[in-house]
């Protein structure tokens, strides 16, 4: 659980917390049992009312482990808290008289060695795969020729396809779309709810797949390449609109007819489809469903992100990848409940190029916190390997 409150507020009256420095503030807030409400600013404790700061605190003790020792940060207002098995970043706000306005928990990372980090990868599902590569070159991988589901990271290929047909001629980054009832799809994104005729530039919509992953801007985006295109360069056969994704999983009988069915009947099921609207959120099978998803081989990600990582869009969203410790990111994940994928290319200040791929599949919900955790200590490691 990443805890996130920030609350400013006025000065109070004096509290036995103004002659504690930040770092033994901090071991105990961490470390007590009950942290006492006078170390918050009325402000905070009006924002966030103590019973539900203390268990949020308390779970990421017994989550995370006791804390061993707090130090400085080089960044303004940011600590470094250690306990035996994590190091966690928090920034911390004081009033004048010492109280707490503000408290961020900004990153939490397994500690240990890249190569301890990367064992512990597949030990979070069922079926797992990643690849680490530095310089095109093969630093540790798991699985990695297995074809795994993998969420939103699909959309990596339409953009890969979309690159291209702007590199043609055959459309551009400022041409200008315009959304229709057969595009829209569910959340997440925003589009889905903005008027039918709207219009919008080919690159906003690439902007929005990427950054928060929207879904209706993918499908106004895939309406305007060929699904020939999409299926030879992912290797995905049939390639789903996402709204098609969301239609099947709110059908028990046309997913079952789907997932029973060849290509030729697949094909036939989606094309009836689409004629029909977006369901209703609450009919969607929120579940992973083996056979209703995007599948593909880590190493087939880490091609398609090597091939558009210089592309604006992934300026806006680096995932949790340190803006300072490279020189460039480029990231796409994707998600649903019992599906996990991480995509990063990363140039390193020293021109190091690294591919980061992990993907983990599971019956049931995966614990996102603990392989976050994981992953962060991972790209920590690479970013101080290329210093």
């Amino acid at each position: 659980m990443l805890l996130f409150l920030l609350v400013a507020g006025p000065a109070q009256a004096e509290t036995d917390t103004a002659d504690l420095s930040d770092e033994t503030l901090l071991l105990r807030i961490w470390n007590e049992t009950a942290p006492h409400s006078d170390w918050f600013a009325l402000s905070f404790r009006t924002a966030v009312p103590m019973t539900r700061l203390r268990p949020a605190l308390k779970e990421l003790k017994t989550t995370y482990g006791p804390a061993e020792q707090v130090s400085k940060s080089t960044q303004s207002r940011n600590f470094a808290l250690s306990t035996a098995t994590h190091d966690v970043t928090i920034r911390l706000f004081r009033s004048g008289n010492g109280q707490i306005t503000g408290f961020e928990i900004k990153d939490i990372q397994q500690s240990g060695t890249l190569k301890d980090l990367l064992q512990k990868l597949p030990r979070f599902a069922e079926r797992s795969s990643y690849l680490l590569t530095k310089n095109g070159e093969i630093v540790a991988s798991h699985a990695p020729s297995e074809k795994l589901a993998v969420g939103s990271a699909f959309k990596l290929f339409v953009l890969d396809a979309l690159a291209m047909k702007v590199e043609a001629g055959e459309i551009e980054w400022s041409s200008v779309l315009t959304l229709n009832k057969f595009h829209k799809s569910l959340p997440s994104g925003t589009l889905h709810t903005w008027p039918d005729g709207h219009h919008v530039t080919v690159e906003t919509a690439a902007a929005l797949m990427i950054s928060i992953s929207g879904n209706t801007a993918t499908d106004l985006l895939m309406s305007q390449l060929p699904l020939a295109q999409l299926e030879k360069i992912s290797e995905q056969v049939p390639f789903l609109t996402t709204r098609q994704f969301f239609q099947l999983k709110a059908s028990d009988e046309e997913a079952s007819e789907y997932l029973s069915g060849g290509l030729s009947e697949k094909r036939r099921i989606l094309a009836e489809l689409g004629g029909r609207p977006a369901p209703d959120p609450g009919d969607v099978n929120n579940g992973y469903q083996h056979g209703l998803e995007w599948y593909t081989a880590v190493p087939s990600l880490c091609k398609v992100i090597s091939k558009v990582r210089d592309l604006p869009v992934f300026k806006i969203n680096p995932g949790q990848a340190k803006p300072a410790d490279w020189k460039t990111i480029a990231f796409k994940g994707g998600s649903e409940t019992g599906v996990l994928n991480l995509t990063y290319h990363l140039t390193a200040h020293n021109g190091t190029k690294w591919c980061f791929v992990a993907t983990w599949n599971s019956p049931e919900a995966l614990d996102e916190n603990a392989i976050l955790a994981v992953s962060s200590g991972i790209l920590n490691r690479i970013a101080r390997t290329s210093e």
